[in-house]
């Protein structure tokens, strides 16, 4: 017997105290059970493939642009991270869902740093901050720092 992603086979090692599977290897993706030889319900059989359905997680680390989001804070010259992080979410949901439409919020997270002075930063004027955004729950991956253009309206 062995499993198999259609790609790789990965032996399935048994001893007296159980049957071994290789899941550790597995990334993601549909697994297939291969039995060469057995008896399954009653049958006598000499090949037979069972699906192992997968639980595939999305990568969502080729994101590489956001959209400009609308940032409005009251006072502009003092900008923190945490009032700035709720201003990114829906450009941030859009472009996770441009990898995948079944994505949702609980499969993200994502930060933002400044760049080039500590905070709080001063957004009257076009400021340049990073975010990185980082996949959980059914995504996964980590993107690079994404440069974004922002400034207070």
């Amino acid at each position: 017997m062995i499993l198999s992603d259609g790609k790789n086979d990965y032996p399935i090692q048994t001893n007296s105290a159980g049957i071994y599977l290789p899941v550790n290897e597995i990334v993601s993706g549909n697994i297939y059970l291969h039995i060469n030889a057995g008896i399954i319900d009653n049958q006598n059989i000499n090949d037979k493939k069972i699906l192992i359905k997968g639980n595939s997680k999305i990568n969502i680390s080729g994101i590489n642009k956001l959209d400009k989001p609308t940032i409005h804070i009251a006072v502009p010259t003092k900008a923190t991270a945490e009032q700035l992080k709720p201003q990114f979410k829906d450009v941030v949901l859009k472009a996770v869902k441009a990898v995948n439409s079944s994505l949702i919020e609980s499969d993200f997270d994502y930060f933002i740093e400044s760049k080039g002075e500590d905070w709080p930063i001063n957004i009257t004027n076009d400021k340049t901050v990073a975010v990185q955004i980082e996949g959980k729950n059914n995504a996964t991956g980590q993107t690079n720092p994404i440069d974004v253009v922002i400034k207070n309206s």
